[in-house]
């Protein structure tokens, strides 16, 4: 199952043009969110605890994702993630963007919607 998706977001990394246009519209050289930003439009927050790794770990080093981001060090390829972020369509596939370079600790409901994407991506593929 993890080659597919592997698959599936390789393709959707192609795409990395167009995804960091969207990125240098919402968030400013400083990499603060800007007021529009994606993850920040409208919506119910939660609380977000993720583990990610490699070059995604070294991305949250350098941006912002989400409000009050904060960074721990796990080891030298790891870091823990903690931000807040929209309950929306937008922030689940980030997060499946993201592929097997983050882990969601944190909340449980977010774990479960994450795997019931994954299996219906499984399925169709």
């Amino acid at each position: 199952m993890i080659w597919i998706l592997n698959l599936i977001i390789g393709k959707s990394l192609l795409n990395r043009n167009l995804i960091m246009k969207e990125y240098n519209k919402n968030y400013g050289k400083d990499g603060n969110l800007h007021k529009n930003a994606i993850f920040t439009k409208n919506g119910t927050m939660f609380a977000l605890k993720l583990k990610s790794s490699s070059v995604r770990a070294k991305l949250f080093k350098e941006k912002k994702f989400g409000a009050n981001q904060v960074i721990e060090d796990i080891d030298d390829d790891n870091v823990l993630v903690t931000m807040d972020m929209q309950i929306n369509p937008s922030t689940y596939n980030f997060i499946l963007g993201c592929g097997d370079l983050v882990e969601v600790i944190e909340p449980q409901w977010l774990k479960d919607k994450i795997k019931e994407l994954s299996k219906k991506i499984y399925e169709k593929y």
